[in-house]
């Protein structure tokens, strides 16, 4: 009876205040999920391009040492003259488009990691500071609509219980 004298139905205003508390631990809590998959995301992406720079660098090495061994056998064949020589001018400058191509994929590479390292992660890194303090802020919120609930339950429950059975 004193929900329809008041206008409210305390129960419901309890129901209510609770609703905002669990919406606010929920969001919270997938703001916290989502950060967590954005540092899953920034050491997955980190480790692939470690991959990638070690699997780079053992590619340079390997076409280094074939290199190394197609040229000893070059130069155990025997063989003089101007086809010689023209040979092994261009066999120096075969080497040095592998040396080149490899010393390439080794600067590139470095340069990516650079860059995601410099750029890419700190973006990131901002991104998850700033859910961190969205998600934070709508619990607190959620919070601050709870009390205001709970207190609205409170004075109507009061007018209507407490200073109507003392007039």
């Amino acid at each position: 009876m004193a929900g329809d004298i008041v206008g409210a139905d305390l129960d419901q205003l309890d129901t209510l205040s609770a609703a905002f508390e669990t919406a606010g631990t929920q969001i919270a809590a997938k703001a916290d999920a989502l950060d967590d998959k954005i540092a899953t995301a920034i050491e997955s992406f980190a480790a692939t391009l470690r991959s990638l720079q070690s699997q780079a660098t053992t590619l340079t090495s390997t076409i280094d040492q074939e290199i190394d061994a197609v040229s000893g056998q070059a130069n155990s064949v025997q063989w003089t003259g101007a086809n010689r020589v023209a040979f092994d001018g261009d066999l120096a400058t075969f080497k040095g488009v592998v040396t080149a191509g490899t010393t390439q994929i080794n600067t590139d590479i470095t340069a990516i990691r650079s860059q995601v390292d410099g750029s890419f992660n700190p973006v990131l890194a901002e991104f998850s500071t700033a859910l961190k303090r969205s998600g934070s802020d709508v619990n607190d919120a959620s919070a601050q609509m709870k009390t205001s609930v709970a207190t609205q339950r409170a004075n109507l429950d009061q007018a209507a219980n407490v200073g109507w059975n003392n007039a």
